[in-house]
């Protein structure tokens, strides 16, 4: 396995983590991939709510990075709200969409609007509000209805 650019990605991996943990997050995996065959490594960071007892994360965090170290600094967000919800009106839970290229620098901020929106939208659905779920940037839909992936 290749090394370079090892260390800028494993860093930038425990800065997504430590992020996470900033806003109010639990970390449940922080991991790194190799892709060979791209020339880069994919971080991939989940995380859940502290009170959840699952190992079930809400919330992913993507970036990647070259193997020479190279990175364009943007993160991609993506959140759910899951069908294993008894009380929510959603036949196979929620997808948010929309956050696909954030800065780093805007990281903490963007996490904290996701987890915002998250609680409107749990929020309808209790109140048995029907989606999609608009908002400034993003779209909360369920997957069964996203043609465009």
């Amino acid at each position: 396995m290749t090394r370079a650019g090892r260390e800028p990605a494993e860093d930038i991996k425990r800065r997504l983590a430590h992020i996470c943990r900033e806003v109010g997050l639990k970390v449940v995996t922080a991991r790194m991939y190799l892709r060979r065959e791209h020339g880069d490594r994919l971080i991939l960071v989940g995380a859940t709510r502290p009170e959840c007892a699952a190992d079930q994360w809400i919330v992913s965090i993507f970036t990647v990075i070259k193997t020479n170290g190279e990175w364009s600094g943007e993160i991609d967000i993506r959140c759910s709200i899951p069908q294993e919800q008894p009380d929510l009106q959603s036949r196979s839970g929620l997808v948010m969409r929309g956050r696909n290229t954030v800065p780093f620098e805007d990281l903490p901020r963007q996490l904290r609007n996701t987890l915002e929106e998250r609680e409107q939208v749990v929020a309808a659905l209790r109140l048995g509000v029907a989606g999609p779920y608009t908002f400034r940037r993003t779209r909360w839909e369920d997957p069964l209805d996203v043609m465009d992936v």
